[in-house]
């Protein structure tokens, strides 16, 4: 064969292998693209069919709860509490077993959360609900029977939660149905029914950006402080995580590993977007108990006589939950706060409300400052964060907490003046810190920013605190 007839054939073979290649391409891309047509109805019809059983099983508990939800009224057709949680402690697949106090209410049951309302009508709690944890809208000056706000929409800084057992008042410059209505202080009041704390109010404190919740410099004699920067030991509080000194702000040895409690008050003004605070001092009806602090006897947030005469909670020896100076299980402020609500360090239970109440921390303090101003976390405040003359009781004697309106900004009371509050906050290595000055201060030495020290066994008649609460 010549050169020329091997190099003729070797060109041909080379264009048959192009040739099978080319087909071989064709049919690879074939097979793709008829597969991807042909499998697209199938998952379709997989996903429908998936779908379809869902609604299917969310129909069927629906009809489950709706079933157990006749012959629950008495002889005058009012609702028997007692015949209803008989009848859905008798549906299978029910997971939760609290006893229903009224409706409306929100039950589980086969992992779906089923409202049940006043009409006796049971419907499905959509999963968005769920994740937000509003489930009713509700008016104003109406008891909430669960978690709820006042358009129904989802909750945040700007449209805050009214916890159940408790019901939104209106002012005449915070009303709640306005826009911007929070800017200026919302009011919750308690309506549990509770001898001692119906009737206590507490402001929403918005919280709008996360990153600026920490502690804050104060001011002493109108010069900023150094409290939070100087010394290995300078002014701090549990954080906000188990394993990381967070958020360890403005100084990073201004925080401490969190507790149970403080984690869940980080975790909460996160996904709340604030927190509130009660809007008086803590104050007590009968003045005559006031030596009652094991928790035994709650306080109030109303305009009442100021509950001072009170310790932090024990001795300077590092015994609290947070593992630093004093003791806080035992008589003092930090226990009567956690007594008036719910807590997860003290335990204590009211059925009546979700809310979990706590001594104010430092860093709730702050964040309320800075809502009243918020210049406060840049350093740059004038007035009343940092010179409160005329702003707070400086009289030389004690009063009502709550007795003088130019003594209120965003609806709080008394933040500047009247008594000295105790925080969870802690200094150097056996002090708890109050916040704000006394009655036998100066305004302008000891404004409202302004932090104290003093051994958390220390009680005189300059001393009191406030409660704080969070979802």
């Amino acid at each position: 064969m010549s050169r020329r007839e091997q190099k003729e054939k070797k060109k041909s073979k080379k264009i048959i292998i192009i040739i099978f290649l080319m087909i071989a391409i064709t049919l690879v891309v074939g097979i793709i693209i008829w597969k991807k047509y042909n499998d697209e109805p199938l998952n379709q019809v997989q996903e429908a069919k998936e779908e379809a059983k869902i609604v299917a099983e969310k129909r069927q508990t629906i009809m489950k709860v709706q079933a157990r939800l006749v012959n629950v009224t008495d002889e005058e057709g009012k609702l028997d509490v007692e015949k209803l949680n008989n009848n859905l402690s008798q549906i299978e697949g029910r997971q939760d077993w609290e006893q229903i106090e009224s409706v409306p209410a929100v039950i589980i049951v086969d992992g779906y959360r089923i409202r049940i309302d006043e009409n006796l009508q049971a419907n499905l709690v959509e999963e968005e609900d769920s994740i937000r944890g509003v489930t009713a809208k509700i008016e104003v000056g109406q008891v909430a029977k669960e978690n709820s706000t006042i358009n129904g929409n989802e909750n945040g800084y700007n449209n805050p939660i009214i916890p159940k057992g408790f019901k939104a008042i209106n002012t005449e410059k915070a009303v709640w149905s306005d826009l911007n209505g929070y800017e200026n202080g919302l009011i919750i009041e308690d309506a549990t029914e509770d001898k001692t704390t119906n009737g206590s109010q507490f402001v929403w404190v918005p919280v709008k950006n996360y990153k600026d919740f920490h502690l804050i410099e104060g001011y002493s004699d109108k010069k900023i402080s150094n409290m939070l920067s100087n010394g290995l030991n300078p002014s701090r509080e549990a954080g906000s995580s188990e394993s990381e000194l967070l958020p360890g702000k403005p100084n990073k040895k201004n925080t401490v590993k969190g507790t149970k409690e403080s984690i869940e008050m980080y975790e909460s003004v996160k996904a709340n977007g604030g927190f509130y605070i009660a809007r008086y001092e803590a104050g007590i009806e009968d003045e005559s108990k006031k030596d009652i602090q094991d928790g035994s006897q709650k306080p109030v947030s109303k305009k009442q006589n100021v509950w001072n005469n009170i310790a932090w909670g024990g001795d300077t020896e590092v015994k609290a939950t947070d593992q630093l100076q004093g003791d806080d299980q035992i008589a003092g402020a930090v226990t009567v706060a956690r007594s008036m609500y719910n807590n997860p360090i003290s335990e204590h239970v009211n059925n009546k409300t979700t809310v979990k109440s706590t001594l104010c921390y430092g860093v709730q303090w702050d964040a309320t400052l800075n809502f009243i101003n918020d210049s406060y976390i840049k350093g740059e405040v004038e007035g009343y964060i940092k010179d409160s003359t005329n702003k707070g009781n400086f009289s030389k004697k004690i009063e009502q907490t709550g007795s003088t309106e130019d003594y209120m900004k965003k609806n709080i009371y008394d933040i500047a003046g009247n008594v000295s509050e105790w925080t969870m906050e802690a200094y150097e290595t056996q002090y708890r810190v109050l916040r704000g000055g006394n009655y036998k201060g100066i305004g302008s030495i000891s404004p409202a920013s302004s932090r104290y020290i003093e051994n958390p066994s220390k009680s005189d008649d300059t001393i009191g605190f406030r409660v704080a609460l969070y979802l």
